[in-house]
């Protein structure tokens, strides 16, 4: 029997509710040419059962299974070392594929010889059914334009904000990450974090499709907990400390410094203001410590100058009231305070056009967004969102044929929203406002 053509790597542990749907969503492709390697990870419940009957009834799946466990990152490992197809897709036990993916996929990084092949997905709520489309950020998109791979100029600017730290919304060339020694981290969370971003930054031709082909499932357990919220920011900044010695190693951290930093202190000053106010004393001193390895002196760090006081300002804190105190948690009064020509550049653009100004999406950085721009006298004129419609937030139809300035807090939304929008009124405009104000880029290649 010849080699497969794709790699489909699954770790599965304590998904025996999702796990047969993702192993049939991969089945089901018009594409046959693949081997699965599920790596079942001591999983408690009836995966390993599940798995078993589908292996018997199809002879393109493979079990390997931990005698004990150990993690989603070491169980990519594990099958990633079986793998022996030219190209390597990643899935999660709750996730599941669209049909056709595989085939167009393998096509394009065939057409275009890629290292990496990113893609779109749907979030989809287990609870409701609801599906929504995340895409690159249209800025992104618009840099690629009608080029086969980012180039490297853009590609040592933005890295960090291109690729993000999923394994699931790309294909890779498995000799590329072979070649390269590029593995998944052994930590409890953020463990593809390393993997991800070093074959980011190590890949010479990245290209991107905007097809959604995965889907991501959410609402399957509990909320976050402020204890898991820790860890999580522990680990995030394990995964940087990892990724700034590699990047040590390789020469590439000067490079990529700006747009690494900017990456990893959001990430892990997201995590902190979850974190739990018992043991928050000793999980920031550990963090703090942390972040100061990886970032050290914050001048001329980040991709935004704002950066530089809210991190001098999180660097500083005495009291956990003080963390979750609005001044430190929402990052957008940093931005109105030290980025205000930015912030009346939207206001003189909208006066200028005589539109309405419209805040599209009221979920955390939307709130957090309107919060900041009552606090500055920054008038919006309405909020809407499909989800949160209330006597405060409208529903998305009252721009019906109006002219407005729509801001998008969001990058990944900024795309369905504009698709969206033009169903509703072809002559309003989109503003991408997170990669205006966080990534630093020029205002009008951020309108839509």
């Amino acid at each position: 029997m010849s080699e497969p053509l794709i790699s489909v790597i699954v770790p599965v542990y304590n998904k025996e509710l999702y796990v047969e749907e993702c192993i049939k969503s991969i089945l089901n492709q018009s594409f046959n040419d693949f081997e699965i390697i599920c790596v079942d990870d001591h999983s408690p419940d009836r995966c390993g059962e599940i798995l078993k009957r589908l292996a018997d009834e199809d002879s393109r799946i493979y079990i390997i299974t931990n005698e004990v466990n150990k993690g989603a990152g070491i169980s990519r490992n594990i099958g990633l070392q079986r793998a022996l197809g030219k190209y390597v897709l990643f899935l999660d036990a709750d996730d599941f594929c669209e049909t056709g993916f595989m085939e167009t996929a393998y096509r394009c990084c065939e057409m275009r010889q890629l290292d990496i092949l990113i893609y779109d997905y749907w979030t989809y709520d287990n609870n409701s059914g609801e599906k929504v489309k995340r895409h690159m950020p249209m800025v992104f998109q618009q840099i690629l334009g009608s080029k086969e791979i980012f180039s490297d100029e853009d590609k040592h600017k933005f890295s960090f904000q291109i690729c993000t730290s999923s394994s699931w919304i790309k294909m890779y060339n498995r000799q590329f990450i072979v070649e390269n020694h590029i593995t998944f981290q052994d930590i409890s969370s953020a463990n593809d974090v390393f993997f991800n971003q070093l074959a980011g930054m190590c890949a010479k031709r990245i290209g991107y499709s905007n097809c959604c082909w995965m889907n991501y499932r959410f609402g399957t357990t509990e909320q976050i907990t402020s204890a898991v919220a820790a860890e999580h920011a522990l680990n995030d900044v394990k995964a940087g400390i990892a990724l700034k010695n590699e990047m040590m190693k390789r020469g590439l951290y000067e490079i990529y410094r700006r747009s690494f930093h900017t990456w990893i202190y959001t990430a892990i000053a997201s995590d902190m203001v979850s974190m739990d106010p018992n043991t928050w004393e000793t999980d920031y001193l550990q963090i703090k410590k942390g972040i100061k390895t990886i970032i050290g002196n914050c001048q001329d760090s980040f991709l935004a100058s704002y950066f530089d006081y809210w991190y001098k300002d999180l660097m500083n804190l005495t009291s956990y009231d003080e963390m979750i105190s609005e001044s430190i948690s929402n990052e957008y009064l940093y931005i109105f305070k030290y980025e205000k020509e930015k912030i009346m550049k939207i206001k003189k653009y909208a006066d200028k056009l005589d539109y309405k100004i419209v805040l599209w999406g009221y979920g955390k950085n939307g709130r957090k967004f309107y919060q900041a721009c009552e606090k500055c006298d920054f008038s919006i004129d309405c909020i809407v969102d499909k989800s949160f419609s209330d006597g405060h937030v409208l529903s998305p139809d009252v721009l019906r044929d109006e002219k407005c300035i729509i801001l998008v807090t969001s990058a990944p939304l900024a795309a369905d929203i504009l698709n969206q929008t033009r169903k509703l009124s072809e002559d309003s405009k989109v503003v991408d406002i997170q990669s205006y104000l966080s990534y630093g880029i020029e205002f009008q290649k951020c309108i839509f």
